[in-house]
């Protein structure tokens, strides 16, 4: 009887070992994924502050035939080669004209609606960085900033 307390003893100090280090394997693991997460965190505060300096850079390109209508009314001056013509009569005048242009176009994001949901995201994965550097446990169990 004597025996069977003592292997008893033994292996429920073997059961608490391997609880305790099983545990402890575990608390690391978590440890290691709150940092995992924190540094997303950081990673992607740094990715809404790219986005927010930025800025969309387009060439627009124009190419188009234009038609034109206008009449030169009369008593219109006309400056020619050798000197300038008077027109006497409304002269009508319908043509195309080709439009060839380039256009660049950057709007920074800054200028844009957007920005103030950028800055408030990225003040908040600031301060949900911060909050996750201090204690760990504080991070828990403390609210979302």
């Amino acid at each position: 009887m004597k025996f069977l307390k003592g292997l008893s003893t033994v292996l429920l100090w073997v059961l608490v070992l391997l609880s305790f280090t099983a545990n402890a394997f575990l608390l690391r693991l978590l440890l290691d994924a709150r940092a995992q997460a924190g540094e997303a965190v950081r990673l992607g505060a740094q990715a809404v502050s790219d986005v927010q300096a930025g800025a969309i850079v387009y060439t627009l390109r124009i190419d188009r035939e234009v038609p034109v209508q206008a009449v030169l009314p009369a008593g219109t001056e006309l400056p020619l080669a050798n000197g300038a013509v008077l027109l006497s009569e409304d002269v009508p005048v319908e043509t195309t004209a080709r439009l060839a242009v380039d256009i660049p176009v950057e709007i920074k994001m800054a200028d844009t609606p957007l920005n103030a949901s950028l800055l408030s995201t990225k003040d908040f994965l600031d301060r949900l960085y911060a909050q996750w550097q201090r204690d760990p446990l504080q991070a828990f169990l403390a609210p979302l900033p």
